[in-house]
C-alpha cells in the first residue's frame, strides 16, 4: 500500500478553561479519499495516532456502504455511508479510545451527513461532518444536500456547541459584501458556485466571523 501523502488538518477547540476544570479537544477532519482497499484503516488511524493530542477526526470519502462502528488500533470508527450498496462518498468520525466515554450519540444521516455528539461539563459539542457534492455536480444534487444539511443543523439542540466541518469541495473569495460572515483571510479572490452556497448557508444560520 502506498504511503499516506495528505494528513488531517486540526483545530484545537477551547471549550474551557484549566481553572474550571474541563478539556480542551483537538479535533481533525481529512478527506481521506477512501478506506476500500485493505490496510487503508489501519494506515489511517496510524496517521492520525502521530497527532498524539487529537481525539476525533471527522472523515469524507469513507465509501463504506450502509452504517455502524468498528474498534480499530486503539480508535473506533463510526461511519455513515450509501444506501444502495455502492462504494461511494461515505463520512464519519474516528474517536480515540480516550474519548469514547464522553461520546452520547453518533448519527448517521446519508452518505454525505452525519453528526456526532460530545458530553461537556457546560454544555455538549455536536459535531457534523458533511462531504458536499464537487462544483460540477449536479445542481439538484446540491441543492438537496443544503437543504438536507439545513434541515439537520436546525433539528439539533440550541443549547449545544454546533459545528460543522469537512470537504465542502468549495473555493470561498474575498468578496466585500461576504466579509462580515467570512472574514477576508481566504486565500482565493473570488467564490465559486459551492463558495457561494456555502456562504450563503452560514449566512442564513448565523455563524460569522469576528473582524
Amino acid at each position: 500500500m502506498k504511503p499516506i501523502q495528505f494528513m488531517p488538518r486540526t483545530h484545537i477547540l477551547d471549550t474551557t478553561r484549566k481553572r474550571t476544570g474541563q478539556l480542551e479537544y483537538r479535533i481533525g477532519t481529512w478527506n481521506i479519499r477512501s478506506l476500500y482497499k485493505p490496510g487503508a484503516l489501519k494506515s489511517i488511524s496510524d496517521a492520525v495516532k502521530k497527532y498524539k493530542n487529537v481525539q476525533i477526526v471527522a472523515l469524507q470519502e469513507v465509501r463504506w456502504p450502509g452504517e455502524g462502528d468498528m474498534r480499530t488500533n486503539g480508535m473506533t470508527l463510526f461511519y455513515s455511508g450509501s444506501s444502495n450498496g455502492k462504494y461511494e462518498n461515505g463520512v464519519g468520525f474516528l474517536v480515540n479510545d480516550q474519548l469514547l466515554p464522553s461520546i452520547k450519540k453518533f448519527t448517521p444521516v446519508n452518505d454525505r451527513i452525519c453528526h456526532i455528539r460530545i458530553a461537556g461539563k457546560q454544555y455538549d459539542i455536536i459535531l457534523i461532518c458533511v462531504y458536499s457534492p464537487t462544483e460540477t455536480g449536479e445542481e439538484d444534487l446540491k441543492d438537496m444536500f443544503y437543504d438536507e444539511l439545513e434541515r439537520v443543523y436546525n433539528g439539533l439542540s440550541g443549547h449545544c456547541l454546533k459545528i460543522i466541518l469537512g470537504d465542502f469541495n468549495s473555493q470561498v473569495g474575498r468578496e466585500t459584501i461576504y466579509r462580515p460572515t467570512i472574514g477576508s483571510e481566504s486565500i482565493h479572490d473570488l467564490s465559486n458556485g459551492n463558495g457561494t452556497r456555502l456562504v450563503e448557508f452560514a449566512i442564513a444560520n448565523g455563524p460569522h466571523s469576528e473582524q
